[in-house]
Formats: structure tokens, sequence, C-alpha cells
């Protein structure tokens, strides 16, 4: 390896970490994965198989069904025994699980540029960091606004944050070649069980999300079929990844349309389309107004060097363009007929898939115009911190994912509060107690307030090996109470 080759793997690795750093950083102490909805300490103690269950509630939700479960146990036994505080062992572990993930995802894109593009890896890694900040920037229109890995709680952040950021790791994996299915059969028996187990998954995560890469397969072959001068067989051979991947999503729609939710889903209303779509024009019309611009300027100077065909002998970087384009609007069409069932178009964490395609097109365009323009690649170490800066502007400062984003020392007051009392109780073998919480019917964060909040903790507080015996416990709403009366006594 050369001295040059030795220093941009040693830049690298020190980006790499860098990035791990800062997210560790925001995850636990910026915008702390809190739990705090009754939803979180639910599925933090709720294990299940990693296995789909025929017409259950929610059949095919099988990664984040088994990871948060996963993470509670690793916070218990792992943190816990250090700091001998549940709730921030559960943002510790949280926190490191969505690090790596990004990560990973971030560094597949590099991947994309490097190896499908041949992009030079300096000018690559540079568009990667570019990349990460879009998820920070694409909605950053004023303070206190949400970024990419914002949800509605802990829950929905394994549910459907993590479960959009799996699938675009299989997206960007398949992006880096042409034939798949070639690749993956020169892989050795670890690898390729490696891929078949995220891709499995990717698949069985979340319908809004599992679309991403199912969609993306359905795409690979109609570009296949136009350009195919080979036999069916043969291109069935050719293709044999991706059809695997349509057939594993088809069983995952099968079982979801089966499924208990979706006959509950199914007997409230129709499908109200024209809401789903009012709902997308809102969350368009949230898009930051600087990120809007630079797309614009970015698509001006691709058709400038069209027109001036500065872009000739780049045809990979034309497919790759073409093929996150022809995803994000098929993504868009998928995701329009789902929400028009669960009014779920305004969500970001729901519509994830469409930001993360606009996101990767847009850097793509970037890396396009830095290797056609040798002057551009020298004004990226500029743009960086350039666009940073602006992210961070005014305030530095985004959403919690918490119910109605509910400050992280309200939170965390409530969670001491309710916790000391089950352990109190369980250390002097108290069969049952009753706790009195503030009354917050009238809102959304009656999902965390709630009777059933104090043996939902409980609950899960046994299952993990916090307590060792469980009382039972009675909660009770006390409109008298604020959030400030929520204080255990020092």
């Amino acid at each position: 390896m050369s001295i040059s080759s030795k220093r941009e793997k040693a830049v690298n690795i020190a980006i790499q970490a860098g990035i791990v750093v800062f997210l560790l950083f925001f995850f636990i102490r910026l915008c702390p994965l809190v739990v705090f909805d009754c939803d979180d300490w639910l599925c933090l103690g709720a294990y299940r198989l990693p296995i789909p269950r025929w017409k259950e509630w929610e059949p095919t939700r099988i990664m984040p069904g088994t990871l948060m479960p996963v993470a509670g146990w690793m916070a218990a036994h792992i943190i816990y025994p250090i700091c001998g505080d549940y709730v921030y062992s559960v943002t510790i572990i949280s926190s490191c699980i969505i690090t790596f993930l990004i990560v990973v995802m971030c560094i597949c894109f590099q991947k994309v540029l490097i190896v499908r593009a041949q992009m030079p890896a300096c000018t690559a890694l540079m568009c990667e960091i570019l990349f990460l900040v879009s998820f920070f920037a694409i909605f950053r229109n004023r303070g206190t606004s949400q970024c990419m890995f914002t949800a509605a709680d802990l829950c929905c952040i394994y549910y459907y944050t993590m479960s959009g950021v799996l699938n675009a790791i299989v997206v960007l994996l398949l992006l880096q070649w042409k034939d798949v299915t070639e690749k993956f059969l020169s892989w050795n028996l670890i690898r390729k069980t490696g891929f078949c187990i995220l891709v499995y998954f990717a698949l069985f995560s979340n319908l809004f999300h599992s679309a991403i890469t199912a969609i993306y397969a359905g795409a690979a072959l109609l570009f296949a079929l136009y350009h195919c001068k080979d036999s069916f067989k043969e291109f069935v051979r050719k293709n044999m990844a991706y059809l695997f991947i349509l057939a594993g999503w088809g069983i995952v729609l099968v079982l979801e349309i089966t499924s208990g939710r979706a006959e509950v889903v199914g007997g409230e209303s129709g499908l109200n389309l024209a809401l789903s779509v009012q709902q997308l024009i809102a969350i368009l019309l949230g898009l930051s107004k600087r990120f809007v611009v630079v797309i614009l300027l970015l698509a001006v100077g691709i058709a400038l060097l069209l027109g001036k065909r500065r872009l000739e002998g780049q045809g990979e970087f034309a497919d790759i363009f073409a093929m996150l384009l022809c995803n994000g609007i098929l993504l868009t069409i998928f995701l329009l007929l789902l929400n028009s069932k669960t009014a779920y178009m305004s969500r970001i964490d729901a519509s994830w898939g469409i930001w993360f395609y606009l996101i990767a097109a847009t850097v793509v365009m970037a890396a396009y115009i830095a290797k056609s323009l040798p002057l551009m690649t020298k004004l990226l170490p500029i743009a960086i911190p350039i666009c940073v800066i602006a992210t961070a502007l005014p305030d530095g400062k985004f959403l919690m994912s918490t119910r109605e984003h509910t400050d992280y020392q309200t939170c965390i007051q409530l969670n001491k509060y309710v916790i000391n009392h089950i352990m109190e109780a369980s250390q002097e073998g108290k069969e049952e107690i009753v706790i009195r919480i503030p009354d917050h019917s009238e809102d959304l964060r009656s999902l965390t307030y709630n009777e059933a909040l104090g043996i939902t903790v409980a609950d899960c507080l046994y299952i993990q090996g916090i307590i060792e015996r469980k009382p039972d416990v009675k909660t009770v709403l006390d409109k008298e109470m604020s959030d400030s009366d929520v204080v255990w006594p020092e």
C-alpha cells in the first residue's frame, strides 16, 4: 500500500470516528433517546422470536420487535450495573445502535461513489459528509425543527427510523454493483449468509420502509428487462437476487393484509387519497428553503454541463441518478396509496424513504459536478463547514423524539418518579401500590400519562431483571397534579 493510500485510509477512519462521536453526542446529550411512552416500556420488555406470526397484530415487524427488547436487555445487563440508572442505560444502548446504523449507511453511500462511479476516495468522503449533513438540513427551517432521525417516541425510532436506515443500507449495497446476482454468487458462505440475514430483517421491519428495498428490486428488474437481449431463462438467472427479494416482500404483503392491525384499520374507513396528497404537499412545504435552493442550483449546473457535453463518459453516474429518481417516484406513489389508509404521510419517520432518495439524488448531483469540474472538488472542503453552520443555525437544537416533543427533564422526572415508587415497593415486598400522575387526557401525552403506565413500567423492569418482585401497580390520573408535582423526594 502506497503512502498516499495509507494517508487516505487514515483520514477516512478519522472522519468515520468523528461522525460516530458526533452522533453519540447528538443522541445522548443534544436530543437524548429517552424512554417516555407506554409503548416504549411495553416494547422494551416484549420479547419475540425473529419469525413472522400469522394473523398476529404486527406479524412482519420482526427487526424492531426483536431488536428493541434485546436493547432493553443490554441496557439492563451491560450499562445499568455501571451507572445504576436504567433509563439512561437505554439511552446509551439505543444511541449506540442508531449511530452504528447511520455510520454504516454513510459508508455504503461513499462506497457507491467509489465502486460504481469510480470517484476518488477523498472526494467520495466529502460527499459522504454532505450526505449525512443533509439529513439534518432537509427540514431545517427554524430552531428546534425536526431532523431525519426524529420520531414521535423511542418506540418509533426503532420501528420507523431504524427500519428506514436499515433498508437504505440494503439499497446502497445493491446500488454498488450492476450484476448483484453475480456478485452474490462470488461471495463466501459467511458473506452470503450475512447479506441474506440483512435483507430478511430489512424486508421484515416495517411496511412503510421495506418498500424501499422491494421497489428498488422491482425497478432494477424493469431496467434489466428494458436492456435485456438474453433469453427469458438467462434473464431470470441474472436477476435471481432481485426476484428473491420481491418474493420475500410478497410474503410480507400477504402477512400484513391478513394481520389483526390491517383488519382494524381496514374496518374504520375507506381510502382517502386526497388527504394523503394534502399531507405530502404540507410536508413538501416544510422542506428547508436553503435545501430546495441547493437542489435547484445543482439541477441548473447539471443542465449546463449536459449542454456543453461535459458529462459524457460518466454513464455510471447517470445510471445511479436514474435509479434513485425512479425509486423515489415509485416509493412516493406507494406511500401515497398506503397512507391513504393510515394517514401517516405527514410524518417524517413514516415517509422517510422519500426524503432518503431526495437526499441521495441531491448529493449524487453534487458528485456529478465535482467529478466533471475539478474546481468544484477544491470548493467542497469550504462548502462542508458552511453547510454544517447553516444546519446548526439559529440555535443548534432539534426536537426531541418524545410524545409532543416533551423536554428531557420532564421525561426524566416522570421516569424517576414512577420507577422509584416501583423499586421501593419491590424491595419492601409490597404486593400493591398506587401512583398518582397528572391527567393529560386531552392531549397526545395521554399515550404516556394513562392508567397503564405504572404496570407497564413494572412489567418491563421485572422482565429485564431490574426488580426481583413485581408489585401490582395502580396508576391514578389526578387533574389537580401538574408536571412539576411529579418529583421523587431525595
